[in-house]
């Protein structure tokens, strides 16, 4: 969807929300949330981005990329800060494939390896929100267990046929052959495992975030639910339909969460507060950005 498409969308959900709902008590609730599980929630929140950080970097290295760790993490949180500017759901692989693809093998492969460890990301979100959905069961609406189980189906199945998709795929030919040759060496036995484990930890520093977030406003949510809420909230809130997922986000915590006995007028809280996290880790890495050297060398 084209950006103005998308800012008259968000002028537009924005508009009946406050419309039909009453905002002001949800932004009561976040500004009085509780500082210390909020800041806890943070630190949570960008070890995660450091642990994603260096899956990314496994995954550059085996297509052939010198990146060290701390130019790894650099350029990743730096991603996040550049994000800000970028309304997309992507907006921070942008710089983090300028930046790799100044190395070589160079941009081509820089953007494959980007789009492959974001492509695992949620792979690895929608298997762990559908684990989440079967042990919280009958607690939220149907509809949610539905839509988790359709989307771990076929995250799985693309995941499983993405070897055979990258041979047949029907790129350039030069595009192709690097595609191919990359995801085979990524598609061992040995180096899968250890990504599946990087990227179910960096989920789970962020639904421990989501936990501090709940904990913040009075919660008292168990982990199971909290991980199904997560999952919901992230890929919906990526979806490129508004601006920085402005309102499919607060709509996501309602619809999971009002089932399971939470206000709206909190789970509204839930969103505006994750967001705020959001933020403050762009703000991080715009501190690292400018305080750090070089992310990549040349």
């Amino acid at each position: 969807m084209k950006l103005w498409a998308r800012v008259v969308l968000t002028a537009l959900v924005v508009t009946v929300v406050a419309a039909r709902f009453d905002l002001r008590p949800a932004v009561s609730a976040a500004l009085s949330a509780a500082w210390a599980p909020f800041l806890f929630a943070v630190l949570c929140y960008v070890a995660s981005q450091v642990v994603t950080a260096l899956r990314w970097r496994r995954v550059a290295r085996a297509a052939g990329f010198a990146i060290t760790p701390a130019a790894a993490i650099h350029t990743y949180l730096a991603g996040a800060f550049f994000g800000l500017f970028v309304p997309t759901p992507i907006g921070g692989d942008a710089p983090r494939v300028l930046q790799l693809g100044r190395l070589a093998p160079g941009p081509s492969q820089a953007a494959i390896a980007t789009t492959f460890d974001r492509l695992l990301g949620l792979v690895t979100l929608a298997v762990l929100a559908a684990l989440a959905a079967w042990r919280v069961g009958d607690r939220v609406p149907e509809t949610v267990i539905a839509a988790v189980a359709t989307a771990a189906g076929l995250a799985m199945a693309l995941w499983t046929t993405l070897p055979w998709l990258a041979r047949f795929a029907p790129l350039p030919r030069s595009l192709h052959r690097l595609v191919a040759a990359d995801v085979s060496r990524w598609f061992t036995g040995r180096f899968q495992a250890v990504l599946w484990t990087m990227s179910a930890g960096a989920h789970g520093l962020q639904v421990a975030a989501q936990l501090g977030l709940t904990r913040a406003l009075g919660l008292r949510l168990d982990l199971p639910l909290v991980a199904l809420c997560h999952g919901v909230v992230v890929v919906l809130g990526s979806l490129p339909l508004t601006v920085a997922g402005a309102g499919l986000r607060e709509g996501a915590y309602v619809w999971v969460l009002s089932g399971a006995g939470v206000d709206v007028d909190r789970c509204v809280a839930l969103g505006l507060l994750w967001f705020a996290v959001g933020v403050t880790n762009a703000v991080v890495g715009g501190l690292v950005f400018l305080a750090g050297s070089r992310a990549v060398p040349s």
